[in-house]
């Protein structure tokens, strides 16, 4: 929970890091987030699968900004972050492993207007429009 950052050697074969955060080679699979992080986190836009447990126990941890290349999202990928409240989605709603937000359960899913696959809900949780 108090892991700030999480560093990788450039000549890794398998693993990069991007400002502390922990991703695949091509930066495609976001890995895993450092619990003792505070405030927002803007996923790059390169990043199409957030793994299992990512962003678990990320105290700190307020919004995440989804972008639209992100088609699915590992089961307690958000579990036990009790600050966030916000995540963001820019694209169409994403597969959901079950359990996404295990026990994180105060945040709201928002999305852009003219997005699909969107219902009230996203992964048990309220799924609201942004308004523009």
């Amino acid at each position: 929970g108090s892991l700030a950052s999480i560093d990788v050697a450039s000549a890794n074969p398998s693993y990069s890091g991007l400002d502390g955060v922990l991703f695949d080679k091509p930066q495609q699979t976001l890995i895993q987030y450092p619990g003792g992080r505070v405030g927002t986190y803007h996923i790059p836009g390169s990043v199409i699968f957030i793994s299992k447990l990512a962003f678990s126990e990320c105290p700190g941890l307020t919004q995440v900004m989804v972008p639209a290349r992100v088609s699915r999202i590992g089961g307690s990928a958000f579990a036990f972050s009790k600050s966030l409240v916000i995540v963001t989605f820019a694209g169409d709603a994403p597969h959901a492993d079950p359990e996404v937000y295990g026990n994180a359960d105060h945040w709201t899913a928002f999305y852009y207007p003219g997005t699909k696959g969107w219902g009230k809900t996203f992964a048990g949780r309220p799924a609201v429009p942004l308004q523009r």
